[in-house]
């Protein structure tokens, strides 16, 4: 598979993922926001992450698409946890 192709199943597993987070995000704040820049940057961050699983693994979508999902949590978790504690 292509380089390029793994590239793209991590970005569309990253905007589903972004696609999910803005809606529960409208449907339980009173007064939401929107952010454009990061909707960028956690799509950018799926797709690195869907092109680097997909060197792991270059022969299956299924998994490339998943990473770009979930890679992208595990990421954004990390980063809040770090933050939180250096806040404290």
């Amino acid at each position: 598979m292509a380089i390029i192709n793994q590239l793209l199943l991590g970005a569309a597993g990253g905007l589903v993922r972004s696609v999910v987070g803005i809606i529960k995000h409208f449907s339980t704040e009173k007064n939401p926001s929107f952010s454009t820049k990061y909707i960028i940057t956690t799509t950018i961050g799926a797709a690195v992450i869907g092109a680097f699983v997909g060197v792991l693994v270059p022969n299956d979508y299924r998994i490339i698409l998943a990473s770009g999902y979930l890679g992208t949590d595990v990421v954004e978790g990390l980063v809040k946890s770090v933050a939180h504690k250096q806040l404290k």
